[in-house]
């Protein structure tokens, strides 16, 4: 809509500009502007209150309420047009209900307004990856990866993506960067030492299974690690 309403008006301009010469087509702009509203000053942003919205918005999705927590990040849009955060967030949420296009429109407008916004560019890979481009998926990761070392969550998809092209010691890899800047997380040890089985290391894989008994109580997790240490022992 923007768009097409700048074109034409960018249209009628050039035929008046052509009348009236350059400065009673300056002019005739300024008069224009006026009398749209565009002398005045823009609204005021609430920052505050936006950073309110969004940060609801993002518990709100975390706890699996998207639709609570589309209508919050749409308020942290309407309170301040110009937060990347709410952009991608919000892509997030297009993404749950399978609407790829709505949520690399908001990606890339993330991206328009920070450039280095590494959770942007590690959302935009999930959208590659569920239509199967892993190739754009792992280059998307790998810039996350490359403006925030420790976004976790990055190495973990992109570790997700290796295994796709069968690429397990690049997996196993990434599966190493989440647990240093998570090393609390059992769940990484698992998945690390089922790879590491795989690939013909078991006492490493071993020193994995114990890591997770060591971390956790959860009891799929103590079955699951347990049963691959009878494997190797």
């Amino acid at each position: 809509m923007v768009r097409i309403f700048r074109a034409a008006l960018s249209s009628g301009l050039s035929r008046l500009s052509s009348k009236l010469g350059f400065v009673a087509f300056a002019t005739a702009v300024m008069i224009l502007l006026i009398s749209c509203g565009g002398g005045q000053e823009a609204p005021a942003l609430d920052e505050p209150s936006a950073r309110e919205a969004f940060e609801r918005g993002v518990e709100s999705r975390d706890k699996g309420l998207p639709r609570r927590a589309f209508n919050e990040l749409n308020e942290a849009l309407r309170l301040d047009p110009r937060m990347a955060e709410a952009y991608a967030a919000r892509a997030t949420i297009y993404l749950i209900y399978d609407n790829h296009p709505s949520a690399i429109a908001d990606l890339n407008r993330a991206l328009r307004l920070d450039g280095d916004l590494a959770i942007a560019y590690n959302y935009r890979g999930l959208i590659f990856a569920e239509v199967n481009d892993i190739e754009s998926a792992l280059l998307n990761y790998t810039k996350a990866i490359q403006l925030d070392p420790s976004l976790t969550e990055a190495y973990l998809n992109r570790a997700e993506a290796y295994l796709e092209s069968q690429d397990v010691d690049s997996a196993i890899e990434d599966l190493t960067s989440a647990i240093e800047t998570e090393p609390e997380r059992a769940a990484y040890y698992l998945v690390r030492g089922q790879l590491r089985l795989t690939i013909g290391q078991p006492d490493m894989a071993a020193a994995d299974m114990e890591q997770v008994l060591a971390l956790t109580d959860d009891e799929q997790m103590v079955v699951s690690a347990k049963e691959l240490l009878s494997l190797v022992q």
